[in-house]
């Protein structure tokens, strides 16, 4: 009986820690669609100004689409720690 009692408590610890943790899954889903999103848009641009020839532009642009991307990136890292903390 006393057996049962553990693991029923266990079970429901358990639980509640996944319900306590939904939040920040839900935040890491929707940071994994913003960079997927990000992505795509970098490619549409690459492919669109390959079309014209402007190569340096191409690079120019990556680098600031990049840059923009690990500046979002650290920003909702950040924001997600505070979250977390």
């Amino acid at each position: 009986m006393a057996l049962r009692r553990v693991i029923a408590h266990q079970k429901r610890k358990e639980q509640e820690a996944r319900a306590a943790l939904q939040p920040q899954r839900d935040l890491i889903q929707k940071l994994r669609r913003a960079v997927k999103h990000l992505k795509e848009e970098r490619e549409a641009l690459r492919v669109a100004l390959a079309r014209t020839g402007a190569r340096e532009e191409i690079f120019r642009i990556q680098r600031v689409l990049e840059q923009s991307e690990d500046r979002q990136r650290r920003e909702r890292m950040d924001a997600l720690v505070r979250k977390l903390s």
